[in-house]
C-alpha cells in the first residue's frame, strides 16, 4: 500500500502548489497533480491479480458476459456493473474496466485537491521555496512555514546539532526530491554538508535566528513555526527564553 500512500501524498502536495486562480486555471490542476493523477490511474488501472478484493472484481467481470444489461443494473453498484457489460461487450479485458475507473476515480481526486485546500505547511525549506509557494499559492492563501533553528554561536557545533533530526528525514524520498528542487546536490543530501544544513538548519545566535525567521516572513509566509534543535531534549528553557526575547523584540 506503500506506493498508493505516496501518490495520495502528491495530491496534498499538488493542491498546496497547484493554481489558485479558478478563473485561470481552465479546470485543471498544476503539473504535480496531473502527473499524481496519470501516475495512480495506470497504477490501479493496469494492476493484475493484485489486492485481496480481486476475485470479487473477476467475479462480476464473467458475471457480466453472462446476464442482459437489465439484469446486471439490478445487482447494485450501476455505473460499475455497465462499465463491465460495455466491455464484455466490446470483447476488451478487466484491466480496461480497471483503468476505465481509475481515470474516473483520479479526476475526481484531482479536482478534490485542487478545490479544497486552503494553504500550504512547508517544513525544511529555504526563503527562496517559500516565495516560489508564495508565488503558487498567490496572495490569498495562508502559507505557514515550519522552521527549525539552532540556538549555538559555536557554527561547527551548531550544524552537528542541526544534522540530529536531518539524519533521518535526508533519506526520505519526498525530501530528497525536494532538497534537489532546491538546488542541492546528491552528495549535499548524502552528507549532509555544511551548505544543506546552513539552509535548512540555521544556528547561530538568537538575533541571528530572529534574522533568518524574518527572511522566511519576507519572502511571504504569513506565519514561522519556530522549532528549537538542541543537544539535549528537551531544549533548555533558557534557549527558548533568549530565542522568544529576540523574535519578540
Amino acid at each position: 500500500m506503500f506506493p498508493y500512500w505516496l501518490l495520495f501524498g502528491l495530491f496534498a502536495v499538488g493542491a498546496i502548489l497547484g493554481p489558485r486562480d479558478r478563473a485561470h486555471a481552465g479546470g485543471h490542476g498544476g503539473p504535480l497533480l496531473a502527473f499524481g493523477a496519470i501516475i495512480m490511474a495506470l497504477m490501479i488501472g493496469l494492476r493484475y491479480e493484485v489486492g485481496a478484493d480481486w476475485d470479487q472484481y473477476e467475479w462480476l467481470f464473467k458475471v457480466a458476459g453472462r446476464v442482459n444489461l437489465e439484469r446486471l443494473m439490478l445487482r447494485g453498484d450501476p455505473g460499475y456493473q455497465f462499465i463491465n457489460w460495455v466491455i464484455r461487450q466490446l470483447g476488451g479485458e478487466i484491466w480496461q474496466v480497471n483503468l476505465i475507473c481509475a481515470l474516473v476515480f483520479c479526476w475526481g481526486l484531482l479536482r478534490l485537491a485542487r478545490e479544497r485546500s486552503a494553504g500550504a505547511l512547508p517544513v525544511l525549506v529555504t526563503p527562496e521555496r517559500t516565495a516560489a509557494a508564495r508565488t503558487a499559492l498567490g496572495p490569498d492563501s495562508t502559507l505557514a512555514v515550519q522552521q527549525l533553528v539552532v540556538v549555538d554561536d559555536d557554527p561547527d557545533r551548531g550544524r552537528a546539532t542541526g544534522r540530529g533530526p536531518l539524519g533521518f528525514l535526508a533519506t526520505m524520498p519526498a525530501y530528497q526530491a525536494n532538497f534537489r528542487r532546491m538546488g542541492f546536490t546528491d552528495d549535499d543530501i548524502a552528507t549532509l554538508s555544511d551548505r544543506l544544513v546552513d539552509a535548512i538548519v540555521p544556528s547561530g545566535s538568537p538575533d541571528a535566528i530572529a534574522a533568518r525567521v524574518e527572511g522566511q516572513r519576507a519572502a511571504g509566509a504569513d506565519h514561522v513555526s519556530v522549532s528549537l534543535v538542541s543537544a539535549t531534549d528537551p531544549p533548555p528553557l533558557d534557549e527558548w527564553r533568549a530565542l522568544a526575547g529576540a523574535l519578540l523584540a
